[in-house]
Protein backbone atom coordinates (compact mmCIF):
# COMPACT_ATOMS: atom_id res chain seq x y z
CA UNK A 1 0.00 0.00 0.00
CA UNK A 2 2.99 2.69 0.85
CA UNK A 3 4.41 2.17 -2.78
CA UNK A 4 1.39 2.76 -4.49
CA UNK A 5 -1.27 4.37 -1.59
CA UNK A 6 -3.62 5.86 -4.89
CA UNK A 7 -3.58 2.76 -6.87
CA UNK A 8 -4.61 1.05 -3.88
CA UNK A 9 -7.38 3.69 -2.85
CA UNK A 10 -8.66 3.02 -6.13
CA UNK A 11 -8.78 -0.58 -5.58
CA UNK A 12 -10.73 -0.38 -2.52
CA UNK A 13 -12.91 2.36 -3.73
CA UNK A 14 -14.06 0.29 -6.45
CA UNK A 15 -14.79 -2.49 -4.83
CA UNK A 16 -17.00 -0.79 -2.67
CA UNK A 17 -18.54 1.00 -5.39
CA UNK A 18 -18.07 4.17 -4.96
CA UNK A 19 -15.50 6.56 -7.17
CA UNK A 20 -13.24 9.34 -5.73
CA UNK A 21 -11.39 12.22 -8.42
CA UNK A 22 -7.61 11.32 -8.64
CA UNK A 23 -6.72 14.54 -6.88
CA UNK A 24 -9.41 13.98 -4.11
CA UNK A 25 -6.63 11.07 -3.45
CA UNK A 26 -3.79 12.39 -3.91
CA UNK A 27 -4.96 15.75 -1.30
CA UNK A 28 -5.77 12.92 1.02
CA UNK A 29 -2.37 10.85 0.75
CA UNK A 30 -0.44 14.24 1.25
CA UNK A 31 -2.12 15.24 4.03
CA UNK A 32 -1.56 11.81 5.70
CA UNK A 33 2.29 11.40 5.19
CA UNK A 34 4.66 11.41 8.31
CA UNK A 35 5.83 14.45 6.83
CA UNK A 36 2.69 16.47 7.08
CA UNK A 37 2.19 14.79 10.42
CA UNK A 38 5.71 16.24 11.71
CA UNK A 39 4.88 19.81 10.55
CA UNK A 40 1.71 19.61 12.46
CA UNK A 41 3.02 17.84 15.10
CA UNK A 42 5.89 20.85 15.53
CA UNK A 43 3.36 23.63 14.89
CA UNK A 44 1.15 22.77 17.43
CA UNK A 45 4.32 22.44 19.62
CA UNK A 46 4.97 25.73 18.86
CA UNK A 47 1.91 27.44 20.02
CA UNK A 48 1.89 24.83 23.12
CA UNK A 49 2.43 25.90 26.75
CA UNK A 50 4.38 22.75 26.43
CA UNK A 51 6.53 23.61 23.81
CA UNK A 52 9.22 20.56 24.77
CA UNK A 53 5.88 18.32 25.32
CA UNK A 54 3.75 17.21 28.02
CA UNK A 55 5.02 15.27 30.96
CA UNK A 56 2.70 14.92 33.22
CA UNK A 57 0.36 16.44 35.46
CA UNK A 58 0.21 17.02 38.81
CA UNK A 59 1.70 14.91 41.17
CA UNK A 60 -0.56 13.08 44.27
CA UNK A 61 -2.98 11.01 45.54
CA UNK A 62 -6.74 10.41 45.51
CA UNK A 63 -8.41 13.70 46.66
CA UNK A 64 -5.83 16.09 45.34
CA UNK A 65 -7.98 17.41 42.70
CA UNK A 66 -9.75 19.64 45.67
CA UNK A 67 -6.11 21.69 45.98
CA UNK A 68 -5.89 21.80 42.17
CA UNK A 69 -9.24 22.29 40.68
CA UNK A 70 -11.06 25.50 40.82
CA UNK A 71 -14.76 25.72 42.07
CA UNK A 72 -15.36 26.71 38.32
CA UNK A 73 -13.28 23.88 36.93
CA UNK A 74 -14.90 21.00 38.96
CA UNK A 75 -18.17 22.48 37.52
CA UNK A 76 -17.05 22.56 33.64
CA UNK A 77 -15.52 18.93 34.18
CA UNK A 78 -18.67 17.33 35.81
CA UNK A 79 -20.71 19.31 32.60
CA UNK A 80 -18.27 17.80 30.50
CA UNK A 81 -17.69 14.32 31.77
CA UNK A 82 -20.08 13.48 34.15
CA UNK A 83 -22.31 11.08 32.08
CA UNK A 84 -19.18 8.60 32.52
CA UNK A 85 -17.83 9.39 35.68
CA UNK A 86 -21.54 9.01 36.95
CA UNK A 87 -21.39 5.41 34.76
CA UNK A 88 -18.22 4.53 36.73
CA UNK A 89 -19.54 5.23 40.43
CA UNK A 90 -18.77 8.66 41.24
CA UNK A 91 -20.64 11.58 41.83
CA UNK A 92 -19.91 15.13 41.87
CA UNK A 93 -18.08 14.95 45.41
CA UNK A 94 -15.90 12.70 43.57
CA UNK A 95 -16.82 10.39 46.60
CA UNK A 96 -17.67 6.64 44.72
CA UNK A 97 -21.24 5.89 44.39
CA UNK A 98 -20.88 2.22 43.66
CA UNK A 99 -18.40 -0.79 44.67
CA UNK A 100 -14.61 0.03 44.44
CA UNK A 101 -14.07 -3.35 42.14
CA UNK A 102 -10.10 -3.22 43.91
CA UNK A 103 -11.41 -2.91 47.17
CA UNK A 104 -13.67 -5.86 46.63
CA UNK A 105 -10.72 -8.49 45.02
CA UNK A 106 -11.68 -7.21 41.26
CA UNK A 107 -9.41 -6.56 38.91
Amino acid sequence: MVADTIGQLHRVSSFLGVSWAQELLEAAVAESSLKQFRHEYRTLLSHSPWPRGFHGGVKGGPGKWREVFTPQQHDRFWKAAGDVAGRLGYSPDCVPTQHDSLEEGGS
